[in-house]
């Protein structure tokens, strides 16, 4: 478990996005930086929850959809991390698909007041082959690029209008 600095089973090593520092199991610190890098929000993770299978926790499940729809490309091959992504990998596949879960988490109520109001949300977990994290890392290192490169193409749009303007 990381992100928490409690009940580490693993090596770690230190990683650092803007004001986010946190100590996470090595093998998926790469992807988690990129993942951070990217604008989304992790909760907890390991880099063996079972066996050559990381977990990552997301705060909120649009951004564990957010997480899908960038890294997955379209692939008809019943082997393709495309199915494993959606569960329709075949059985016989050499690396299985992956998997999903959801946690509620109670965000309206605080226990002292049994009539207030109830607001339950809810954190979602992936269940990712070791074997996929390479390809994870290099599909959000790439997309972080393009982000990267729309970023500042705005910010010299935003200079040439204010040069414009000022004269």
């Amino acid at each position: 478990m990381s992100e928490s600095g409690s009940n580490r089973r693993h090596a770690a090593v230190m990683v650092v996005v803007g004001e986010k520092r946190e100590e996470i199991d090595e093998i998926i610190a790469p992807l988690i930086r990129e993942m951070w890098m990217a604008g989304m929000h992790t909760v907890m993770s390991c880099q063996e929850e079972y066996r050559e299978t990381a977990w990552i926790e997301f705060s909120f499940v649009d951004e564990l959809e957010q997480f899908v729809n960038i890294v997955a490309e379209y692939d008809d091959n019943s082997h393709s991390m495309y199915a494993r992504i959606g569960g329709h990998s075949c059985s016989h596949a050499p690396v299985k698909s992956w998997s999903y879960s959801l946690s509620p988490l109670e965000m309206g109520n605080d226990g002292e007041d049994e009539a207030g109001p109830v607001n339950f949300g809810f954190t979602a977990s992936v269940f990712i082959p070791h074997h996929d994290i390479p390809i994870l890392v290099e599909r959000l290192a790439a997309y972080n690029r393009r982000l990267e490169a729309l970023n500042n193409q705005e910010t010299a749009r935003s200079a040439e209008l204010t040069s414009v303007i000022a004269k």
